[in-house]
């Protein structure tokens, strides 16, 4: 069981790091949107690249916080009914509902590898006048769901121990 745990743990720490370094990207987001408006409205010469490098920053942004916020527990549930409910109760849901969450994140998952990988073969870029790399995006988004599948693996394992009564009350959500 101490592998298993040490397994949770480098998951969560794997999302947290990521999800940490997503938010320092959220000052590089700021900066050229700054950068962009003074350009338009203070200078009056718009950038040809700003909108694109916004996306290839903000796609990352948003698609690998996921993993940090799963481990943080703090995705979104429909809370008016899952808060009722005991630690136990809202464990047997969560492992119930983990079945369509495999689902859906594994059939995602492969799709976005295919589609990284096709990008990176052929170096994609936008169809625009700035030709940003379209790749990173997409590598990103594929990483995302990764790391959001682990998470929610990780999730599935404590709740399963949890429902097993192999801890506390509330070890479920304390351990994350």
């Amino acid at each position: 069981m101490r592998g298993i745990t040490a397994l949770l743990h480098v998951v969560d720490n794997i999302n947290t790091w990521v999800g940490r370094a997503m938010a320092a990207l959220i000052l590089a987001i700021l900066g050229v949107t700054l950068y962009g408006v003074i350009m338009r409205y203070l200078v009056h010469r718009p950038t040809v690249w700003g909108g694109e490098v916004l996306l290839l920053l903000f796609v990352p942004v948003a698609v690998l916080a996921g993993g940090y916020v799963l481990a943080q527990n703090e995705h979104i549930r429909i809370d008016v009914l899952h808060s009722r409910w005991s630690p136990r109760g809202q464990a047997i849901a969560d492992v119930a509902t983990f079945v369509v969450f495999l689902l859906v994140f594994t059939v995602l998952g492969w799709v976005t590898i295919e589609m990284a990988w096709r990008s990176v073969k052929v170096m994609e870029v936008a169809p625009s006048i700035f030709r940003g790399p379209v790749y990173p995006k997409k590598i990103a988004l594929a990483l995302g769901v990764i790391l959001f599948l682990l998470g929610g693996v990780a999730q599935f394992i404590r709740n399963i121990r949890f429902i097993r009564g192999r801890g506390k009350i509330g070890e479920a959500d304390s351990e994350r």
